[in-house]
Protein backbone atom coordinates (compact mmCIF):
# COMPACT_ATOMS: atom_id res chain seq x y z
CA UNK A 1 0.00 0.00 0.00
CA UNK A 2 1.38 3.40 -1.02
CA UNK A 3 1.28 5.81 1.89
CA UNK A 4 0.61 9.56 1.67
CA UNK A 5 3.58 11.89 1.26
CA UNK A 6 2.63 13.89 4.38
CA UNK A 7 3.45 10.92 6.62
CA UNK A 8 6.68 12.52 7.85
CA UNK A 9 4.89 15.66 9.04
CA UNK A 10 2.02 14.03 10.94
CA UNK A 11 1.54 14.95 14.58
CA UNK A 12 1.67 12.85 16.66
CA UNK A 13 4.22 10.80 14.73
CA UNK A 14 2.92 7.44 13.43
CA UNK A 15 5.85 5.38 14.70
CA UNK A 16 4.80 2.10 13.06
CA UNK A 17 4.22 3.63 9.64
CA UNK A 18 7.47 5.55 9.77
CA UNK A 19 9.37 2.41 10.79
CA UNK A 20 7.78 0.56 7.90
CA UNK A 21 9.07 3.23 5.52
CA UNK A 22 12.57 3.02 7.04
CA UNK A 23 12.63 -0.75 6.52
CA UNK A 24 11.35 -0.34 2.95
CA UNK A 25 14.16 2.15 2.23
CA UNK A 26 16.64 -0.23 3.87
CA UNK A 27 17.61 2.47 6.38
CA UNK A 28 17.23 -0.32 8.91
CA UNK A 29 16.54 -4.04 8.75
CA UNK A 30 14.10 -6.52 10.26
CA UNK A 31 16.91 -8.25 12.16
CA UNK A 32 18.08 -4.93 13.62
CA UNK A 33 14.57 -3.87 14.62
CA UNK A 34 13.51 -7.19 16.11
CA UNK A 35 16.78 -7.56 17.99
CA UNK A 36 16.20 -4.13 19.53
CA UNK A 37 12.54 -4.92 20.29
CA UNK A 38 13.43 -8.18 22.05
CA UNK A 39 16.06 -6.49 24.22
CA UNK A 40 13.50 -3.84 25.16
CA UNK A 41 10.86 -6.48 25.87
CA UNK A 42 13.18 -8.45 28.15
CA UNK A 43 14.20 -5.30 30.01
CA UNK A 44 10.73 -3.82 30.46
CA UNK A 45 9.23 -7.18 31.41
CA UNK A 46 11.50 -7.38 34.44
CA UNK A 47 10.05 -4.09 35.71
CA UNK A 48 6.52 -3.97 34.32
CA UNK A 49 5.56 -7.63 33.86
CA UNK A 50 3.86 -6.91 30.56
CA UNK A 51 4.66 -10.25 28.89
CA UNK A 52 3.83 -13.82 29.85
CA UNK A 53 5.97 -15.48 27.15
CA UNK A 54 8.60 -13.96 24.85
CA UNK A 55 9.13 -15.45 21.40
CA UNK A 56 12.39 -17.42 21.55
CA UNK A 57 12.34 -17.68 17.74
CA UNK A 58 11.83 -13.98 17.05
CA UNK A 59 15.28 -13.46 15.49
CA UNK A 60 14.78 -16.51 13.27
CA UNK A 61 11.47 -15.03 12.16
CA UNK A 62 13.20 -11.71 11.48
CA UNK A 63 15.88 -13.44 9.37
CA UNK A 64 13.18 -15.08 7.26
CA UNK A 65 11.42 -11.73 6.76
CA UNK A 66 14.70 -10.08 5.81
CA UNK A 67 15.38 -12.78 3.21
CA UNK A 68 11.90 -12.24 1.77
CA UNK A 69 12.53 -8.51 1.52
CA UNK A 70 15.80 -9.11 -0.34
CA UNK A 71 13.87 -11.37 -2.72
CA UNK A 72 11.37 -8.58 -3.34
CA UNK A 73 8.40 -10.23 -1.62
CA UNK A 74 8.05 -8.12 1.48
CA UNK A 75 4.69 -7.60 3.16
CA UNK A 76 2.80 -4.66 4.59
CA UNK A 77 4.34 -5.19 8.06
CA UNK A 78 7.74 -6.62 7.17
CA UNK A 79 10.05 -6.42 10.16
CA UNK A 80 7.54 -4.69 12.45
CA UNK A 81 7.56 -5.93 16.08
CA UNK A 82 4.03 -6.66 17.30
CA UNK A 83 2.89 -8.15 20.60
CA UNK A 84 -0.17 -10.38 20.95
CA UNK A 85 -2.43 -10.81 23.97
CA UNK A 86 -1.99 -14.27 25.42
CA UNK A 87 -5.48 -15.33 24.47
CA UNK A 88 -4.76 -15.64 20.73
CA UNK A 89 -3.56 -19.07 19.61
CA UNK A 90 0.06 -19.01 18.44
CA UNK A 91 1.50 -22.09 16.78
CA UNK A 92 4.39 -23.50 18.76
CA UNK A 93 4.26 -20.68 21.33
CA UNK A 94 2.71 -21.07 24.76
CA UNK A 95 -0.83 -19.68 25.04
CA UNK A 96 -2.00 -19.55 28.65
CA UNK A 97 -5.08 -17.29 28.69
CA UNK A 98 -3.43 -15.94 31.86
CA UNK A 99 -4.63 -19.03 33.72
CA UNK A 100 -3.17 -21.99 35.57
CA UNK A 101 -5.56 -24.19 33.57
CA UNK A 102 -3.52 -23.57 30.40
CA UNK A 103 -0.12 -22.87 31.92
CA UNK A 104 1.65 -25.37 29.63
CA UNK A 105 -0.62 -25.28 26.57
CA UNK A 106 1.16 -24.98 23.22
CA UNK A 107 -1.25 -24.71 20.24
CA UNK A 108 -0.61 -26.40 16.89
CA UNK A 109 -2.11 -23.51 14.92
CA UNK A 110 -2.32 -19.74 14.80
CA UNK A 111 -5.42 -17.63 15.28
CA UNK A 112 -6.45 -16.24 11.92
CA UNK A 113 -5.37 -12.70 12.79
CA UNK A 114 -1.96 -13.98 13.93
CA UNK A 115 -1.61 -15.74 10.57
CA UNK A 116 -2.47 -12.44 8.89
CA UNK A 117 0.27 -10.66 10.83
CA UNK A 118 2.85 -13.30 9.96
CA UNK A 119 1.85 -13.33 6.28
CA UNK A 120 2.30 -9.55 6.23
CA UNK A 121 5.84 -9.94 7.59
CA UNK A 122 5.24 -8.84 11.18
CA UNK A 123 7.22 -10.57 13.90
CA UNK A 124 5.33 -11.58 17.04
CA UNK A 125 7.78 -10.70 19.81
CA UNK A 126 5.73 -12.13 22.66
CA UNK A 127 2.43 -12.95 24.32
CA UNK A 128 1.24 -10.20 26.63
CA UNK A 129 -0.06 -10.37 30.18
CA UNK A 130 -3.82 -10.28 30.70
CA UNK A 131 -6.48 -10.65 33.34
CA UNK A 132 -7.25 -14.37 33.55
CA UNK A 133 -9.42 -15.47 30.61
CA UNK A 134 -9.88 -11.76 29.74
CA UNK A 135 -12.39 -11.69 32.60
CA UNK A 136 -11.40 -8.51 34.44
CA UNK A 137 -10.42 -4.86 34.15
CA UNK A 138 -7.41 -4.60 36.48
CA UNK A 139 -4.99 -7.27 35.14
CA UNK A 140 -4.30 -8.32 38.74
CA UNK A 141 -5.64 -11.87 38.44
CA UNK A 142 -3.07 -13.40 36.13
CA UNK A 143 -0.88 -16.47 35.97
CA UNK A 144 2.21 -14.25 36.30
CA UNK A 145 0.82 -11.51 38.53
CA UNK A 146 -0.23 -7.96 37.62
CA UNK A 147 1.08 -5.95 34.70
CA UNK A 148 2.31 -2.55 35.89
CA UNK A 149 1.46 0.87 34.52
CA UNK A 150 4.24 2.49 32.43
CA UNK A 151 3.57 5.84 34.14
CA UNK A 152 3.79 4.47 37.69
CA UNK A 153 4.78 0.89 38.51
CA UNK A 154 2.66 0.92 41.65
CA UNK A 155 -0.52 1.31 39.56
CA UNK A 156 -2.62 -0.99 37.40
CA UNK A 157 -2.55 -1.03 33.61
CA UNK A 158 -6.26 -1.70 33.39
CA UNK A 159 -7.47 -4.82 31.65
CA UNK A 160 -7.97 -7.21 30.40
CA UNK A 161 -5.48 -6.30 27.64
CA UNK A 162 -3.16 -4.68 30.18
CA UNK A 163 0.09 -6.20 28.99
CA UNK A 164 -0.69 -5.21 25.41
CA UNK A 165 -1.21 -1.59 26.42
CA UNK A 166 1.98 -1.52 28.48
CA UNK A 167 4.10 -3.11 25.73
CA UNK A 168 3.05 -0.40 23.27
CA UNK A 169 3.39 2.45 25.76
CA UNK A 170 6.84 1.24 26.80
CA UNK A 171 7.96 0.78 23.21
CA UNK A 172 8.92 -2.87 22.72
CA UNK A 173 5.94 -3.34 20.38
CA UNK A 174 4.80 -0.86 17.74
CA UNK A 175 1.28 -2.30 17.98
CA UNK A 176 -0.49 -5.05 19.86
CA UNK A 177 -3.54 -7.25 19.39
CA UNK A 178 -6.05 -7.27 22.22
CA UNK A 179 -9.62 -8.37 22.82
CA UNK A 180 -12.52 -6.24 23.99
CA UNK A 181 -15.74 -7.64 25.49
CA UNK A 182 -16.62 -4.94 28.01
CA UNK A 183 -13.92 -2.40 27.20
CA UNK A 184 -10.80 -4.55 27.54
CA UNK A 185 -8.87 -2.78 24.78
CA UNK A 186 -10.07 0.74 25.53
CA UNK A 187 -9.72 0.68 29.34
CA UNK A 188 -5.99 -0.21 29.46
CA UNK A 189 -5.23 2.00 26.46
CA UNK A 190 -6.75 4.99 28.28
CA UNK A 191 -4.98 4.23 31.57
CA UNK A 192 -1.62 3.76 29.80
CA UNK A 193 -1.91 6.81 27.53
CA UNK A 194 -2.19 5.22 24.07
CA UNK A 195 -4.79 4.59 21.35
CA UNK A 196 -7.12 1.60 21.68
CA UNK A 197 -9.45 0.77 18.79
CA UNK A 198 -12.35 -1.70 18.84
CA UNK A 199 -13.75 -2.27 15.33
CA UNK A 200 -17.34 -3.09 14.48
CA UNK A 201 -18.39 -6.54 15.70
CA UNK A 202 -17.28 -9.31 13.29
CA UNK A 203 -15.21 -6.96 11.13
CA UNK A 204 -12.03 -8.71 12.30
CA UNK A 205 -11.92 -12.50 12.66
CA UNK A 206 -12.13 -14.07 16.13
CA UNK A 207 -11.22 -17.55 14.86
CA UNK A 208 -8.56 -19.01 17.14
CA UNK A 209 -9.24 -16.57 19.99
CA UNK A 210 -10.33 -18.13 23.29
CA UNK A 211 -13.84 -16.75 23.87
CA UNK A 212 -15.12 -14.80 26.84
CA UNK A 213 -18.61 -14.06 25.47
CA UNK A 214 -19.18 -14.96 21.82
CA UNK A 215 -21.66 -12.25 20.89
CA UNK A 216 -19.70 -9.46 22.60
CA UNK A 217 -16.05 -10.34 21.88
CA UNK A 218 -14.11 -8.08 19.53
CA UNK A 219 -10.51 -8.22 18.35
CA UNK A 220 -8.93 -4.78 18.72
CA UNK A 221 -5.66 -2.98 18.08
CA UNK A 222 -3.55 -0.93 20.48
CA UNK A 223 -1.00 1.52 19.06
CA UNK A 224 0.56 4.92 19.66
CA UNK A 225 -1.50 6.68 16.98
CA UNK A 226 -4.78 6.34 15.10
CA UNK A 227 -2.95 5.97 11.78
CA UNK A 228 -0.90 3.04 13.07
CA UNK A 229 -3.97 1.31 14.51
CA UNK A 230 -5.86 1.81 11.24
CA UNK A 231 -2.97 0.41 9.20
CA UNK A 232 -2.74 -2.77 11.28
CA UNK A 233 -6.52 -3.22 11.14
CA UNK A 234 -6.36 -2.96 7.37
CA UNK A 235 -3.92 -5.87 7.35
CA UNK A 236 -6.15 -7.93 9.67
CA UNK A 237 -9.18 -7.40 7.43
CA UNK A 238 -7.36 -8.72 4.37
CA UNK A 239 -8.23 -8.07 0.72
CA UNK A 240 -11.84 -7.17 1.55
CA UNK A 241 -10.70 -4.47 3.97
CA UNK A 242 -12.89 -1.39 4.37
CA UNK A 243 -10.27 0.89 5.93
CA UNK A 244 -9.50 3.93 3.74
CA UNK A 245 -6.06 4.72 5.12
CA UNK A 246 -5.21 7.79 2.97
CA UNK A 247 -8.47 9.49 4.00
CA UNK A 248 -7.89 8.59 7.63
CA UNK A 249 -4.38 10.05 7.60
CA UNK A 250 -5.63 13.24 5.93
CA UNK A 251 -8.35 13.69 8.56
CA UNK A 252 -11.30 16.05 8.25
CA UNK A 253 -11.80 19.79 8.55
CA UNK A 254 -12.84 20.38 12.19
CA UNK A 255 -15.41 22.93 11.05
CA UNK A 256 -17.22 20.13 9.21
CA UNK A 257 -17.41 17.81 12.23
CA UNK A 258 -20.47 17.60 14.47
CA UNK A 259 -20.50 15.29 17.46
CA UNK A 260 -22.91 14.32 20.22
CA UNK A 261 -21.53 14.08 23.73
CA UNK A 262 -22.54 12.92 27.19
CA UNK A 263 -22.72 15.62 29.84
CA UNK A 264 -20.51 14.47 32.72
CA UNK A 265 -19.02 16.29 35.70
CA UNK A 266 -15.39 15.38 35.00
CA UNK A 267 -12.89 18.22 34.75
CA UNK A 268 -10.45 16.51 32.38
CA UNK A 269 -13.29 15.46 30.07
CA UNK A 270 -14.90 18.89 29.93
CA UNK A 271 -11.50 20.46 29.31
CA UNK A 272 -11.13 18.24 26.23
CA UNK A 273 -14.61 19.18 25.03
CA UNK A 274 -13.78 22.89 25.42
CA UNK A 275 -10.59 22.38 23.45
CA UNK A 276 -12.47 20.73 20.58
CA UNK A 277 -15.10 23.48 20.57
CA UNK A 278 -12.36 26.09 20.30
CA UNK A 279 -11.12 24.33 17.15
CA UNK A 280 -14.53 24.66 15.47
CA UNK A 281 -16.09 21.27 16.18
CA UNK A 282 -19.86 21.43 16.72
CA UNK A 283 -20.86 19.64 19.93
CA UNK A 284 -24.38 18.88 21.13
CA UNK A 285 -25.37 17.12 24.39
CA UNK A 286 -27.32 13.87 24.27
CA UNK A 287 -28.88 11.66 26.94
CA UNK A 288 -28.43 7.90 26.80
CA UNK A 289 -29.44 5.17 29.24
CA UNK A 290 -25.93 3.78 29.69
CA UNK A 291 -26.82 2.11 32.98
CA UNK A 292 -29.74 0.22 31.45
CA UNK A 293 -27.82 -0.71 28.33
CA UNK A 294 -24.85 -1.81 30.43
CA UNK A 295 -27.14 -4.08 32.47
CA UNK A 296 -28.32 -5.81 29.29
CA UNK A 297 -24.71 -6.25 28.17
CA UNK A 298 -23.76 -7.68 31.55
CA UNK A 299 -26.42 -10.40 31.41
CA UNK A 300 -25.10 -11.61 28.06
CA UNK A 301 -21.47 -11.37 29.11
CA UNK A 302 -21.98 -13.38 32.31
CA UNK A 303 -24.24 -16.03 30.81
CA UNK A 304 -22.07 -16.69 27.77
CA UNK A 305 -18.87 -16.82 29.85
CA UNK A 306 -20.50 -19.35 32.19
CA UNK A 307 -21.34 -21.48 29.18
CA UNK A 308 -17.76 -21.34 27.87
CA UNK A 309 -16.33 -22.38 31.24
CA UNK A 310 -19.02 -24.77 32.42
CA UNK A 311 -16.97 -27.97 32.14
CA UNK A 312 -13.70 -26.38 33.27
CA UNK A 313 -15.37 -24.91 36.34
CA UNK A 314 -16.96 -28.24 37.26
CA UNK A 315 -13.63 -30.08 37.20
CA UNK A 316 -11.00 -27.42 37.99
CA UNK A 317 -12.64 -24.62 39.96
CA UNK A 318 -9.66 -24.49 42.34
CA UNK A 319 -7.43 -23.25 39.49
CA UNK A 320 -9.46 -20.08 38.88
CA UNK A 321 -8.78 -16.70 40.48
CA UNK A 322 -11.51 -15.86 43.03
CA UNK A 323 -12.90 -12.86 41.11
CA UNK A 324 -13.07 -14.78 37.84
CA UNK A 325 -14.74 -17.78 39.50
CA UNK A 326 -17.28 -15.50 41.17
CA UNK A 327 -18.32 -13.96 37.85
CA UNK A 328 -18.69 -17.41 36.29
CA UNK A 329 -20.89 -18.50 39.19
CA UNK A 330 -23.02 -15.37 38.74
CA UNK A 331 -23.38 -16.23 35.06
CA UNK A 332 -24.50 -19.78 35.80
CA UNK A 333 -27.41 -18.37 37.84
CA UNK A 334 -28.81 -16.22 35.03
CA UNK A 335 -32.14 -17.50 33.74
CA UNK A 336 -32.60 -18.32 30.06
CA UNK A 337 -35.48 -15.84 29.69
CA UNK A 338 -33.29 -12.98 30.92
CA UNK A 339 -30.51 -13.92 28.51
CA UNK A 340 -32.92 -14.16 25.59
CA UNK A 341 -34.57 -10.84 26.49
CA UNK A 342 -31.15 -9.14 26.52
CA UNK A 343 -30.36 -10.54 23.07
CA UNK A 344 -33.79 -9.64 21.71
CA UNK A 345 -33.56 -6.02 22.83
CA UNK A 346 -30.34 -5.41 20.94
CA UNK A 347 -31.98 -4.16 17.76
CA UNK A 348 -34.29 -1.85 19.72
CA UNK A 349 -31.37 -0.37 21.70
CA UNK A 350 -29.24 0.02 18.58
CA UNK A 351 -32.09 1.94 16.93
CA UNK A 352 -32.32 4.18 20.01
CA UNK A 353 -28.60 4.87 19.80
CA UNK A 354 -28.72 5.72 16.09
CA UNK A 355 -31.70 8.02 16.60
CA UNK A 356 -29.84 9.80 19.41
CA UNK A 357 -26.95 10.50 17.02
CA UNK A 358 -29.34 11.79 14.35
CA UNK A 359 -27.21 13.87 11.98
CA UNK A 360 -24.14 13.79 14.23
CA UNK A 361 -20.91 12.13 13.08
CA UNK A 362 -20.30 10.27 16.34
CA UNK A 363 -20.53 10.26 20.12
CA UNK A 364 -17.97 11.48 22.67
CA UNK A 365 -17.72 10.12 26.20
CA UNK A 366 -15.00 9.72 28.78
CA UNK A 367 -13.26 6.36 28.40
CA UNK A 368 -12.61 5.72 32.09
CA UNK A 369 -13.75 8.32 34.66
CA UNK A 370 -10.57 8.03 36.70
CA UNK A 371 -6.83 7.60 36.35
CA UNK A 372 -5.17 4.26 37.07
CA UNK A 373 -5.53 3.39 40.76
CA UNK A 374 -2.73 1.80 42.73
CA UNK A 375 -2.53 -1.97 42.70
CA UNK A 376 -3.04 -2.16 46.46
CA UNK A 377 -6.17 0.02 46.17
CA UNK A 378 -7.98 -2.47 43.95
CA UNK A 379 -6.53 -5.74 45.15
CA UNK A 380 -9.47 -7.92 46.26
CA UNK A 381 -11.79 -5.18 44.96
CA UNK A 382 -11.78 -6.17 41.29
CA UNK A 383 -15.56 -6.51 41.04
CA UNK A 384 -16.16 -3.11 42.65
CA UNK A 385 -13.72 -1.36 40.33
CA UNK A 386 -15.26 -3.09 37.31
CA UNK A 387 -18.44 -1.00 37.53
CA UNK A 388 -16.37 2.20 37.52
CA UNK A 389 -14.06 1.21 34.67
CA UNK A 390 -16.76 -0.14 32.35
CA UNK A 391 -19.34 2.63 32.88
CA UNK A 392 -18.80 4.31 29.50
CA UNK A 393 -17.45 1.44 27.42
CA UNK A 394 -19.42 -1.80 27.88
CA UNK A 395 -22.58 -0.57 26.13
CA UNK A 396 -20.60 -0.25 22.90
CA UNK A 397 -19.96 -4.01 22.83
CA UNK A 398 -23.69 -4.57 23.24
CA UNK A 399 -24.31 -2.40 20.17
CA UNK A 400 -21.42 -3.92 18.21
CA UNK A 401 -20.45 -0.37 17.16
CA UNK A 402 -16.86 0.74 16.53
CA UNK A 403 -15.14 2.80 19.23
CA UNK A 404 -11.73 4.22 19.93
CA UNK A 405 -10.03 5.84 22.91
CA UNK A 406 -7.61 8.71 22.39
CA UNK A 407 -5.11 10.16 24.86
CA UNK A 408 -6.55 13.45 26.12
CA UNK A 409 -4.04 14.80 28.57
CA UNK A 410 -3.07 13.93 32.12
CA UNK A 411 -4.41 14.32 35.64
CA UNK A 412 -1.66 14.60 38.24
CA UNK A 413 0.81 13.07 35.81
CA UNK A 414 -1.37 10.10 34.86
CA UNK A 415 -3.04 9.70 31.44
CA UNK A 416 -6.76 9.90 30.75
CA UNK A 417 -8.70 9.06 27.61
CA UNK A 418 -11.54 10.38 25.46
CA UNK A 419 -13.79 7.82 23.76
CA UNK A 420 -15.27 8.32 20.29
CA UNK A 421 -18.07 5.94 19.26
CA UNK A 422 -19.35 5.58 15.71
CA UNK A 423 -22.04 3.76 13.76
CA UNK A 424 -21.75 0.03 12.99
CA UNK A 425 -19.76 -0.64 9.79
CA UNK A 426 -18.66 2.98 9.46
CA UNK A 427 -15.18 2.34 10.81
CA UNK A 428 -13.31 4.41 8.24
CA UNK A 429 -15.45 7.43 9.08
CA UNK A 430 -14.83 6.87 12.79
CA UNK A 431 -11.06 6.60 12.30
CA UNK A 432 -11.00 9.72 10.11
CA UNK A 433 -12.72 11.65 12.87
CA UNK A 434 -10.41 10.11 15.47
CA UNK A 435 -7.32 11.08 13.50
CA UNK A 436 -8.57 14.70 13.43
CA UNK A 437 -9.38 14.75 17.16
CA UNK A 438 -6.03 13.11 17.96
CA UNK A 439 -4.12 15.96 16.31
CA UNK A 440 -6.22 18.58 18.11
CA UNK A 441 -6.00 16.92 21.53
CA UNK A 442 -2.23 16.35 21.37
Amino acid sequence: MKLPAELETLKPRPLLLLKREEISRQSTSPIEEISKAMKNAESENREYNDYITLNSHALEDASRVEAELRAGIGGALSGIPISVKDIFLTKGMRTTMGSRLFEHYIPDRDARVVSSLREAGAVVIGKTNLHEFASGVTNLSSLVGPARNPHDKSRITGGSSGGSAASVALGSALASLGTDTSGSVRIPAALCGIVGYKPTYDMVSREGVFPLAWSLDHVGVLARTVSDAAYVTNVLEGSSGSIDLPSIISGKDPARISLAYLEEDLEFYNKSLDSLRSEGIDLAPVKLDLEGWGSLQRVIRLAEAASVHREYLETSSHLYSPDVAELLKQGSRIEAVDYIDSLRKRREITDQYLRALRDRDGLLTPTVPTTAPKIDEVRDRELQFRSVATKYVSFVNYLGAPAITLPSGEVQGLPVGLQLVGRPWQDSQLLTLARTLEALLR
